[in-house]
């Protein structure tokens, strides 16, 4: 036999980036996604009814009038469904304390947040159920929401589960060391409260589920994009009362899921009961607006911490307190008790410090429940420690490189306890960091960061390190009851035509565990690779085992194939050396071919031997079986889950007047044991910092007092986009783990752990001339705005707004400012001009046309296609709640039409083509969000509100009177008119231009407080202009086309209010010209 082992030998598979044998299949769209699934007839498709309140009573559901709609099947009531499913209740035995209530498929009695399913309505197509569904009526009895963490814990406060006494789901006391000496003797101590805002997992592919139940055998068979097959087919099995054997679920193509599809959701449990009581298919698919509901949250938490060091800079404790609320429920199985224990188990894991105290209180709200998503915990620990870090080497005066490298931990230090309780095997903080200088060329950007201020430009690095948990044993759920397997099953099998069948439990998600587990099996056999075919997530067919999270899929499943390859290699072996009349020892098998140890002559192929073994078993030797299937289960021994570590390094530039924030690089260096594929291990990093990078500027769940999700689309949900993202640069650290002959630890959590934490510090650096510091996630335009204390230079004494007063301010104007490079600024109306409203000063908020013309003016034209997006990105103007987050937002990179020319001067505050041959369609659809200004700024006159016009801009607006710069008459100003509204429009949050171009002749701004007053109505003639006036006969250089521009209004907590059931919200139009 070869000296060599699988993962050694040469032209090994191992460490190779090897292509996804799936994506042809998947690019070509030939994908089995469960929604894509052929169904029968006699397949149904079911609706929900979901509660409107946060918190309320059910006094009464009348289903009469949906009964009788077109195309019902059922409609069940939670009642109905309590007699076919048991409830759950999302609790772990090791987490000691911690409570929930039961929950169910539908509501029973109370609900308990928005969206929660009440009443499900099976039709024969997804559109009768949903229109049945219409026909349901519930009356309510409305019950105090109970929203903020601190309301929800203060004296007095209404239990949501009244059964459990109070709204303190689960809390943790760590302490080790004397925590309050370290902090009364030390040198200096910093501090801070980190907040961190709920996001969700907004995966390609939605939860989708196809149940059908067989009476004749009671066998239920589910088909559903999950994670975890074998978990929810014990789940399903358990609470429909079904033995586990009669129990399938099959999990094809899966669109990603994060986390987010390893829980257990009452409508998912409803499809399934409805397919038992109805004994038929039924299929639900979440749309959207559910999915942003229902799906489970993550990361809201606020964090209070502080640091205390020694002059060197050395850590002498940490002290932590952590609260988060997890919705109304624990989620079942996994609870939600396990993201809080991460965070404050791993604070201050990277370095070398054994003085540690932390809190954690885990509290329910009125909320869609929050649990484990991608990089459970890690960020947040991971913010607050180095956002600590950052700002203890400003109290000593160390560089944020130095003060790193004198805490991490030594590595003759390892293995190393922690004072919270883990024990990391083996890291290379100190290798990633002296890797990632150089990758970064960490001095070069501290000397463009020096240049860059010189010229009035704010650039800033940020450092992170981190720490990450993978593969996780037992001890992670087992030891609480749940039903979930730490370990991983394989079979391999030679089928009769030499090629190799592997079933593995680890499953699919779109991160390419099929191709790792590919390239073991393939290395382990030494088959090729195209030989090889991996077939997971059906648990009627492959052996059981905890499948895919927690990065365990190479770790955990990777090195059960290789444990299982060697034992059929041996028998491949066995049986070659019977039929050879040699020694197992003394042949190899190298790329699919049976071939001498020594010299590689070529004796037979494993084809011929396969063969052999199935149809000729006759001329075998006595004795001599044909034995070519093997099987495996593998479990980490040793540890009770491993840790990978790494470093990022985040390099943006902030524009201190507007907030944006532009990435400008991103650098990873990262080790995770073993690397078995180069290439899908850096696009698991790069898609890790994407999602990180979208929680630190982008993402949020906005709630209001009420407990009403208001951003609910993707409309109104900002996620991080290609044209955003910096170059990711990914270099790596290799550290085998000592647990397994494979070596691998895991990679698909790291890019996430890190990168919203180094893009906090770096721009927390590039604010520090101004004293500015962020701790609040996502760091969006108006709270860098508001840590600047709104300041802009010209006007240094000016004082921050009143947000809120000012939401509601229909006095509000905008002004002309005639400072450096021009442009315009929104300020609060005099309080002459405001009436009874209080008298407050001006208050500057928003000025965008300086800064940007003067970096427009530096850009050469002919590159202006492929600059648009920044342009675009620079150009933003955000809206004043800091729940929302206006962007200017065009399609890049399309090519100019032959009778366009530019037209760009030094003053241009933005790049657009004209056409030669008078105003026509913009050839790219121009998406408004917020306060925004647009076009070129040329010539600076006069701006002005709009008079009232034929209710378009209504009573609530005036114009004002008097003022340097506005005029007089409102027939000088021109009037808004032909505004298309969609009739669901505003209830979907979005205000839609159908006209095919503006004119103006003048100037205008739009300050409407009630868009509300013309919902619903479509004007008749949408071509017409919209904006007329008098005095100047040229065109606004922005040209709209019909259909293709959209006003996204805000829906920040002081901005919305509700009329005639249609979303209202004041915004801000503003056209300037030139």
């Amino acid at each position: 036999m070869s000296a060599f082992s699988p993962l050694d030998r040469p032209n090994s598979y191992i460490g190779r980036s090897v292509p996804r044998p799936n994506a042809r299949r998947l690019t070509q769209g030939a994908g089995r996604f469960t929604d894509d699934l052929p169904t029968s007839p006699r397949t149904v498709h079911v609706a929900f009814v979901r509660s409107p309140h946060a918190h309320a009573r059910i006094v009464a559901v009348h289903t009469d009038d949906a009964r009788r709609a077109e195309g019902v099947v059922e409609v069940a009531t939670g009642a109905d469904l309590a007699e076919i499913c048991a409830p759950w209740v999302g609790v772990l035995t090791h987490f000691k304390g911690l409570k929930s209530a039961p929950q169910r498929p539908l509501a029973v009695d109370k609900v308990v947040c928005v969206g929660q399913p009440v009443v499900a309505v099976v039709a024969a197509t997804r559109a009768l159920a949903e229109d049945a569904a219409d026909h349901v009526r519930i009356d309510y009895e409305a019950l105090p929401p109970v929203v903020d963490v601190d309301a929800a814990l203060a004296p007095g406060a209404t239990p949501i589960h009244p059964e459990l006494g109070d709204n303190l789901a689960f809390a943790l006391h760590l302490e080790k060391g004397e925590v309050d000496a370290a902090f009364r003797d030390a040198h200096a101590v910093v501090e801070g409260e980190y907040n961190f805002a709920r996001h969700t997992a907004v995966t390609l592919e939605p939860r989708v589920t196809l149940a059908d139940f067989d009476a004749s055998e009671r066998r239920l068979t589910v088909h559903q994009s999950t994670q975890t097959p074998y978990q929810m087919q014990e789940v399903f099995a358990e609470h429909l009362r079904l033995p586990v054997a009669n129990v399938r679920v099959v999990a094809n193509d899966v669109g990603g899921s994060f986390g987010m599809k390893l829980h257990v959701y009452a409508d998912d449990m409803a499809t399934a009961a409805l397919a038992v009581l109805l004994r038929r298919p039924i299929k639900f698919v979440a749309d959207r607006i559910e999915s942003f509901a229902a799906d489970i949250h993550a990361r809201a938490h606020r964090v209070r911490a502080r640091m205390a060091v020694d002059a060197q800079g050395m850590i002498q404790a940490i002290d932590v307190d952590d609260v988060t609320g997890i919705g109304a429920f624990s989620s079942y199985p996994r609870t939600s008790a396990v993201e809080g224990n991460q965070v404050v188990r791993l604070i201050g894991g990277p370095y070398a410090n054994q003085t540690y105290r932390a809190d954690l209180r885990v509290v329910f709200q009125n909320k869609a429940m929050m649990s484990q998503y991608r990089a459970v915990g890690h960020p947040v620990a991971c913010t607050v420690t180095e956002a600590l870090m950052d700002r203890a080497a400003e109290a000593v005066g160390l560089d944020p490189v130095e003060i790193r490298r004198r805490n991490f931990v030594g590595d003759a230090d390892y293995p190393y306890a922690s004072p919270t309780g883990y024990t990391f095997e083996r890291l290379s903080h100190h290798q990633c960091l002296e890797s990632l200088l150089r990758a970064c060329d960490y001095d070069g950007l501290r000397r463009d960061q020096a240049d860059a201020r010189r010229r009035g430009v704010h650039r800033g690095i940020g450092l992170a390190a981190f720490i990450e948990i993978t593969t996780p044993g037992p001890a992670f759920y087992g030891i609480g009851g749940a039903k979930i397997s730490a370990q991983d099953g394989c079979v391999l099998q030679i089928e009769p035509s030499g090629a190799v069948r592997c079933a593995i439990s680890v499953t699919e998600q779109g991160q390419g565990s099929e191709t790792i587990i590919a390239q073991v099996a393939a290395a382990a056999l030494g088959m090729p690779i195209e030989q090889v075919r991996v077939v997971t997530g059906d648990t009627e067919t492959t052996p059981a085992g905890g499948a895919t999270w927690a990065s365990r899929g190479a770790a955990i499943g990777g090195e059960t194939v290789l444990q299982t390859g060697r034992i059929l290699r041996g028998q491949v072996l066995a049986l070659a050396g019977a039929i050879l009349q040699a020694t197992p020892d003394a042949l190899d098998i190298v790329d699919g071919r049976i071939v001498d140890a020594d010299g590689g002559r070529e004796r037979m192929t494993v084809a011929e031997l396969a063969r052999i073994a199935y149809y000729r078993p006759d001329t075998l030797p006595p004795g001599v079986q044909g034995q070519l299937t093997a099987s495996r289960q593998y479990v980490p021994r040793g540890q009770p889950f491993a840790f990978t570590n790494g470093i990022q390094a985040s390099h943006v530039e902030v524009d201190v007047e507007t907030g944006h924030v532009t990435l400008l690089g991103h650098w990873v260096v990262e080790d995770c044991g073993r690397i078995l594929n180069p290439m899908l291990v850096d696009e698991q990093v790069r898609g890790g910092v994407v999602q990180g990078i979208g929680a630190a500027l982008f993402e949020e769940c906005l709630y209001d007092e009420r407990g009403q999700l208001l951003n609910a689309t993707m409309g109104d949900y900002l996620l991080p986009t290609a044209p955003e993202m910096p170059d990711i640069v990914v270099g790596h650290v290799s550290t085998p783990s000592a647990f397994s002959e494979l070596g691998a630890k895991g990679v698909g959590e790291a890019g996430t752990a890190g990168s919203g934490a180094a893009v906090m510090n770096a721009v927390n650096d590039a604010l520090r001339p101004y004293g500015a510091r962020l701790t609040e996630m996502p760091m969006t335009p108006q709270r860098i705005l508001r840590a600047l204390g709104w300041c802009d230079p010209r006007l240094e004494q000016e004082a921050a707004p009143d947000l809120d007063g000012l939401a509601g301010d229909p006095g509000a104007v905008l002004r002309h400012h005639e400072g450096d490079g021009g442009g315009y600024v929104l300020r609060r109306a005099r309080p002459a001009e405001r009436g009874a409203r209080d008298h407050r000063r001006d208050e500057l908020l928003r000025d965008v046309g300086g800064p940007l013309a003067r970096r427009v003016a530096r850009r050469d034209a002919d590159d202006a296609d492929v600059a648009r997006p920044q342009l675009e990105r620079e150009a933003a103007c955000q809206a004043v709640d800091g729940g929302f987050r206006g962007r200017v937002d065009m399609h890049a990179g399309r090519r100019r039409r032959p009778d366009a020319r530019r037209d760009v001067d030094d003053d241009a505050a933005g790049l657009r083509e004209l056409p030669d041959r008078g105003l026509r369609r913009q050839k790219e659809p121009l998406h408004v969000e917020g306060i925004v200004a647009v076009d070129r700024v040329r010539r600076h006159r006069v701006d002005a509100v709009l008079p009232v016009d034929a209710g378009v801009v209504d009573e609530d607006v005036s114009r004002p009177e008097g003022g340097s710069g506005l005029l007089e008459e409102p027939r000088d100003v021109g009037v808004l008119r032909d505004v298309g509204l969609h009739s669901d429009g505003l209830a979907a949050g979005r205000l839609d231009l159908l006209h095919h171009g503006l004119r103006a002749r003048g100037a205008a701004g739009v300050i409407d407080d009630d868009l509300g007053a013309v919902g619903g109505q479509t004007f008749r003639d949408p071509r017409a202009d919209a904006l007329r006036g008098s005095g100047d006969d040229r065109d606004l250089v922005v040209e709209l086309a019909h259909g293709c521009a959209s006003l996204f209004i805000p829906t920040g907590r002081s901005w919305v209010r509700q009329r005639g059931g249609a979303r209202c919200a004041r915004f801000i139009l503003r056209w300037e010209w030139g």
